[in-house]
């Protein structure tokens, strides 16, 4: 019995033993959590994972542990997009309105006796963290229908009681400060630091912004780049901007509106020794900006932009040519030329200018020319641009864009572009005169033919951009091939700017286009160089057309491609006009 029971049970401990599975070891669970521990130990690493959180994430972790919380803080208080968040540490916003808005008489008094007990040493030890700064006094905060206001006065009273030194936020290095007129509240924010600045002053005077200039002197010394926004602009401001931007020897990158690109700015900077980048900021006046007419009277002085790579100059190209090129400063290293000119753009004048840019900038990749007639000066008229305009670049054998704005469109032929492919064979992005100015007669037979794409394809056939303004004289036939002898291989984009459809159906233009390319390329309509030019007065009807020319374009191409997938030879896939209609 004994030995019998003994038996059975030494059978089922050993099935058990089989069927049953080991506990997991707490040893193991231990190793995991001590790996992940010293992994995260590790500030570097624990930074990266803090940088995919959002701020109540951030704000958690700061909570875990002492060893999480420093860098949960800095992650989180780095980038501000507001300084409110920062001041309602030491002041209830409330306060800042009704300052603001005048409505209680004592609110500076009752800022400042906020201010007195404020624990500061909070204050401080998040507004060393911040390392970008956005205000902008348009935007609303928390969900408000306005930003609270944030004056001078209050920013001198923050100031008085702050005991940590002039400057708010020590490690600032990026800031954009948006605001209608006053500038100067950014000044106690602005830290030695301080290496990329936005300033956007939408409506501030003549007299304010000299202000400002003046006291920015000397408190941006490193920045790297500046971009400046406003509406306004005058002869006081202009001469102050100049010698702020002068002290500004690490100084890579400038952006200024049209007004403050003149001789008098330019001279001032002309021998930064780090300036690369000398940028247009497009700005939409609400009234009409005084026109500048003095922009560039003058020359640069010699050995001028030492490391200068790119420019654009809101400038007739006679003035730009006289600036740039009638000195002894080479521009051996510019890659980049954008000129915006609205009067005088005769095309001698053009010329011109172009053949001394090729000459002194044998490196350049790209070139806008943005040629206009501003109402003022319509009286002056315009010309067609000769081929020359072209032929006159050829020695830029780096070209790799080309954008030529004008009121009228450039005539050239297949041999032109046989030319410009053998001088341009990098050539990207090309963009001729695509979108004339229907305020001047532009009569049929003006621009190019439709044909002339299969030159395009075969001599420049890196193109991914090809604008171009076609006559409404031409008729294409598709002949029933959608694998053309040329086609392009890496074309993006056909810019039609204004043309008119030319006198042959859409279906066939659209199958014409399709066997020119091997693969889908959108087709646009509209303005893309001159903003300024009138539209032809059909502009809906010609838009619809060129539309539904994208869309028989975008059917014969997806035949095209499924006849390519599907293993057919490109001989065999003929399509004859009975296909179209059908």
């Amino acid at each position: 019995m004994r030995q019998g029971t003994s038996s059975r049970t030494g059978k089922d401990s050993s099935k058990a033993s089989k069927d049953s599975k080991p506990p997991e070891s707490g040893g193991d669970l231990v190793t995991t959590f001590s790996v992940t521990a010293r992994a995260l130990s590790i500030p570097e690493l624990l930074s990266l994972v803090f940088s995919f959180s959002g701020k109540p994430e951030l704000a958690s972790s700061a909570r875990v542990c002492k060893s999480w919380k420093d860098t949960a803080l800095d992650e989180l208080w780095r980038d501000l997009d507001s300084i409110f968040p920062l001041l309602e540490l030491v002041l209830d916003v409330d306060l800042l309105d009704s300052v603001s808005r005048n409505q209680n008489p004592s609110a500076h008094e009752a800022v400042s006796s906020a201010l007195v007990n404020a624990d500061w040493s909070r204050f401080h030890s998040h507004a060393k963290r911040v390392q970008s700064l956005a205000f902008d006094d348009s935007a609303d905060y928390r969900g408000t229908e306005e930003m609270p206001g944030l004056e001078s006065s209050v920013i001198g009273i923050i100031c008085l009681h702050y005991t940590y030194g002039p400057i708010l936020l020590p490690h600032l290095r990026k800031a954009k400060w948006s605001i209608e007129r006053y500038a100067l509240p950014i000044l106690p924010f602005l830290s030695k630091d301080l290496a990329h600045l936005d300033l956007e002053l939408y409506e501030s005077s003549d007299t304010l912004l000299k202000e400002a200039f003046d006291a920015f002197r000397n408190r941006t010394l490193n920045l790297k780049t500046f971009r400046f926004y406003t509406y306004e602009g005058g002869p006081t401001s202009e001469a102050a901007l100049g010698p702020w931007l002068e002290t500004m020897k690490t100084l890579e990158k400038v952006m200024l509106p049209d007004y403050y690109l003149t001789a008098q700015v330019l001279t001032r900077i002309a021998a930064l020794p780090e300036l690369r980048v000398i940028d247009r900021v497009h700005v939409e006046y609400k009234l009409p900006l005084r026109y500048n007419d003095a922009r560039m009277a003058g020359s640069l002085p010699s050995g001028s932009f030492p490391r200068l790579a790119e420019i654009t100059l809101p400038e007739t190209p006679a003035a730009a040519k006289r600036l740039l090129f009638d000195s002894h400063t080479y521009f051996s290293g510019l890659t980049r030329l954008d000129l915006n000119a609205d009067k005088d753009i005769k095309a001698d004048h053009v010329i011109a200018f172009t053949q001394d840019l090729a000459a002194h900038c044998p490196n350049i990749t790209t070139i806008g020319l943005a040629l206009s007639l501003r109402s003022a000066f319509r009286d002056q008229g315009v010309s067609v641009l000769p081929v020359e305009i072209l032929e006159s670049l050829y020695p830029c054998k780096h070209l790799t864009s080309l954008r030529i704005g004008y009121p009228l469109p450039l005539k050239f032929g297949p041999t032109d572009v046989e030319n410009m492919g053998c001088a341009w064979s990098k050539m990207t992005q090309l963009s001729l005169c695509a979108e004339p100015d229907f305020s001047f007669s532009v009569s049929e037979d003006m621009g190019v033919t439709v044909d002339i794409l299969p030159s395009f394809a075969l001599h420049m056939p890196n193109l991914r951009t090809l604008g171009l303004y076609f006559n409404s004289q031409d008729q294409i036939t598709f002949e029933g091939h959608l694998y053309y002898t040329c086609q392009f291989n890496q074309l993006d984009e056909l810019h039609v700017g204004y043309s008119s459809i030319p006198k042959s159906q859409v279906r066939e233009l659209g199958f014409y286009l399709a066997s020119l390319c091997s693969r889908d390329v959108n087709v646009r309509y509209g303005n893309k160089v001159l903003l300024r030019n009138s539209p032809p007065p059909d502009e809906e009807r010609h838009e619809a057309a060129w539309q539904a020319v994208k869309e028989m374009m975008s059917f014969a191409m997806q035949i095209k491609l499924a006849g390519e997938f599907g293993g057919c030879c490109r001989r065999d896939c003929a399509f004859h006009s009975q296909s179209i209609d059908a």
